[in-house]
């Protein structure tokens, strides 16, 4: 999900914890396990952090996108977010990373779960404006809608609105959608 659109400044840290396939060299993008489905693993007591689907780089094609590998660095901050009770303890899955002089972010995913409009996920927004020392940690309830490819989150009051799309996000919802086997 991409959950940089209409929120400016967020950033996000996980230590990659899922058995999730095997790394592309040549991409640094993670390839999907048999049967083009990835496995997600729980992670033992320790830590684990939300996994968002985010989209930070240019427009990828429905056949090509893939979550990226999680940097030491994002992993770090993953880890210190969660020893501070700021992100909570859960199997995160890395998406997408952003660092700009004004903006250091990333997106996270945990949770997916089967449903008969696709697939419902915790997502993690973190995000550190420029100049700041703190970071600031969104938790949002997402979806995807598999059959129309798009992505929505859940407002405070339980509506699904759908969230602002990009030239990736049928790609990434499709990509969603094949976690635990939905889609």
């Amino acid at each position: 999900c991409q959950f940089l659109d209409g929120v400016a400044g967020f950033g996000i840290g996980k230590r990659q914890t899922q058995n999730v396939g095997r790394v592309d060299p040549s991409t640094d993008r993670v390839r999907s396990g048999p049967g083009g489905v990835v496995m997600m693993r729980m992670m033992s007591a320790g830590g684990a952090c939300l996994v968002a689907a985010a989209v930070f780089g240019g427009p990828a094609t429905a056949d090509t996108w893939q979550p990226q590998m999680e940097p030491p660095t994002w992993v770090k901050i993953r880890e210190t977010l969660t020893r501070s009770g700021d992100l909570p303890v859960r199997p995160w899955l890395f998406m997408e990373g952003l660092q700009t002089p004004a903006l250091r972010a990333a997106e996270y995913l945990s949770d997916p779960i089967r449903t008969p409009a696709g697939v419902e996920f915790d997502g993690a927004l973190l995000l550190q404006k420029k100049e700041a020392v703190d970071w600031q940690v969104r938790l949002l309830r997402m979806r995807a809608l598999c059959n129309q490819m798009r992505l929505q989150r859940q407002s405070a009051k339980g509506e699904w609105l759908d969230y602002i799309g990009r030239d990736d996000t049928p790609a990434k919802a499709k990509w969603i959608c094949g976690l635990g086997g939905a889609g």
